[in-house]
């Protein structure tokens, strides 16, 4: 995958340099969700989408801007930075305008990616069964919702030194449960390592509220 960010990176960087701006920063984020829909009880979609963006940041002269695409084909990377620098001549000069900082930096922070949720690919469906069973034991009669795994790498690249990588996943489980009188409970369970993710207890949750909602009492000014 860091070959893949280097090569978009690296060509939005270069191309702006060619346009001779003051400072540049470009982060490429890429992201992948495997995603498994149920409803009434049965699973209906399971798909997997992928999508890239590159986010470019330029300064010239005291005018700054700041863009996005998610067209990533070489000459669509050169269009788009080129389409961005004309659109600084109706940017107006700032003296706020700060140079991007220099050198290279330390951030402290935890390991939030897991590999086992880049690789769950169908084994989302375990989930899913999971998830309806637990609330159809707490008495719901219908059960739907949606699970969702999710990977995102990303790449910096600026003129100030700095060119790091980043990578992130993560995971959830939102289910509704319904009773036979359509009084309802809803379940959420997420989590950044499989081994957190508790996609029975969302069911129990929903399917319990769901039955508890049943016993409406009387309410009066």
């Amino acid at each position: 995958m860091n070959g893949i960010l280097d090569n978009v990176v690296d060509r939005v960087f270069k191309k702006a340099l060619e346009l001779k701006v003051d400072d540049v920063s470009v982060i490429a984020a890429y992201g992948r969700e495997n995603m498994a829909r149920f409803s009434n009880n049965s699973i209906t979609v399971v798909n997997t989408l992928d999508e890239m963006a590159v986010f470019l940041y330029m300064i010239k002269e005291g005018r700054r801007v700041v863009g996005i695409t998610y067209s990533v084909k070489g000459d669509e990377l050169d269009m788009f930075v080129e389409r961005l620098f004309s659109s600084m001549q109706f940017v107006e000069r700032s003296l706020d305008v700060v140079a991007l900082p220099k050198g290279t930096f330390k951030y402290s922070g935890e390991n939030d990616y897991d590999k086992k949720i880049e690789e769950l690919s169908e084994g989302i469906v375990d989930y899913c069964e999971s998830a309806i069973n637990a609330a159809l034991s707490e008495g719901a009669k219908r059960v739907s919702g949606t699970i969702s795994a999710n990977t995102e790498f990303y790449k910096i690249k600026t003129t100030g030194g700095v060119e790091e990588y980043d990578r992130v996943s993560y995971i959830s489980a939102n289910v509704r449960a319904f009773s036979e009188t359509n009084s309802s409970g809803h379940g959420l369970s997420c989590a950044t390592y499989l081994s957190k993710f508790h996609p029975d207890e969302a069911g129990k949750t929903a399917g319990n509220f769901a039955r508890e909602s049943k016993k409406t009492g009387h309410w009066s000014e």
